[in-house]
């Protein structure tokens, strides 16, 4: 399943939000949706900064087989 979901990175500091990266699908169920998000969580908080992900809507079957995980 996919999972739309907005990304923001955010300066703790100046409470505004820096990098916005808008709408994307991240497959939580997959190596690389998994690595990924670990990877922009353990880069922004090395960084000394916070990651806002906010869900926009329910998760979606996968688009290449329709079944849901």
């Amino acid at each position: 399943m996919t999972f739309p979901v907005r990304v923001e990175v955010i300066d703790p500091e100046l409470d505004e939000v820096i990098r916005d990266t808008g709408r994307c699908e991240i497959d939580y169920h997959s190596p690389a949706g998994r690595g990924w998000l670990q990877g922009q969580i353990m880069s922004r908080l090395l960084s000394g900064l916070a990651l806002k992900i906010t869900p926009l809507a329910r998760p979606r079957p996968d688009p290449k087989t329709g079944a849901r995980r």
